[in-house]
């Protein structure tokens, strides 16, 4: 009886702990995430849709220098930009809308609208507040320890995706891949192949130019 009952105190403090050491890992996260200055990142990306059967492949780099300066340059599809100058953001995608670029004026909303581009903040921003997160265990990805975290949206909370999984490497707490999941059942995977904290990034690469022919295409600002 005694050996009973000390397994069922066990297997109930277990879940109370795991939960414990997930949100720890989160925390981990948020705070070095948060204490970047500019961050250079090399990634692949997939995309799957349920409704239509289609997958979407890409590759590319991202950028960022402080909450307002955001740059994606596409390796694949090859010429697609997404760029916050500090006041607009660019979303220019000639292999889906060839001969126009789309300019939404940021204004004193400019670091949301970086953020609402910028992936990495939507999980590491507040996590606690936001989000519900449980363990989903340890794997390696390319060689090196990454921690699974689960996060839910909390009700109420204003998420572009219904639930997601971000690696975490569990030493640096820097992020190694992530997985969202939207309300149509869209899967996005998007793993980092090469993390630059705190990179040399030269403000020119936060400058969209638009090249000769080129429409711009006015949207509400936000």
């Amino acid at each position: 009886m005694r050996r009973f009952l000390s397994a069922i105190v066990l297997v109930l403090a277990a879940a109370p702990l795991h939960a414990q050491d997930a949100e720890a890992m989160l925390d981990k996260a948020s705070a070095a995430h948060a204490a970047l200055k500019s961050l250079k990142v090399s990634f692949e990306q997939d995309i799957q849709n349920p409704l239509t059967g289609s997958k979407v492949q890409a590759r590319g780099e991202m950028l960022q220098k402080g909450p307002k300066l955001l740059a994606i340059h596409f390796s694949q599809p090859k010429g697609d930009q997404i760029i916050a100058d500090g006041q607009n953001l660019w979303i220019y995608l000639p292999s889906s809308a060839p001969g126009q670029v789309f300019r939404l004026t940021l204004g004193a909303q400019g670091s949301a609208v970086a953020g609402s581009v910028d992936v990495l903040s939507q999980f590491f921003t507040e996590p606690r507040k936001r989000y519900d997160v449980k363990d989903a265990g340890v794997a390696p990805i390319d060689g090196k320890d990454a921690r699974a975290l689960i996060l839910t949206p909390k009700k109420g909370l204003d998420s572009q995706f219904a639930h997601a999984v971000v690696w975490v490497d569990a030493k640096s707490g820097y992020v190694r891949q992530f997985e969202t999941t939207d309300a149509n059942g869209m899967v996005r995977t998007v793993k980092v192949t090469k993390f630059g904290a705190n990179a040399n990034v030269k403000d020119t690469e936060f400058r969209f130019t638009v090249p000769n022919g080129v429409r711009v295409v006015e949207q509400p600002g936000m």
